[in-house]
């Protein structure tokens, strides 16, 4: 059994079941000129998609931005 030193999966040499199965990244053009929404949210990760999730669930409207992919 491989054991990794850290817990780190890139560091493993053993990639995620979801990175060879999932879809292809969408990919958006960059932000231009002014937005309007009810709750500015940043990062794209969990926590934040959830928030505008249930956000928009209750008539909000949210604008999430993220970092690009660094890959």
């Amino acid at each position: 059994m491989h054991v990794a030193k850290n817990m780190d999966p890139e560091d493993s040499g053993v990639s995620p079941l979801w990175k060879s199965t999932a879809p292809p990244l969408a990919t958006f053009d960059t932000l231009k000129g002014e937005q309007e929404a009810d709750i500015a949210i940043v990062g794209a990760g969990i926590a934040g998609l959830s928030v505008a999730t249930i956000s928009a669930s209750q008539g909000s409207k949210s604008a999430c931005w993220r970092l690009r992919n660094r890959e």
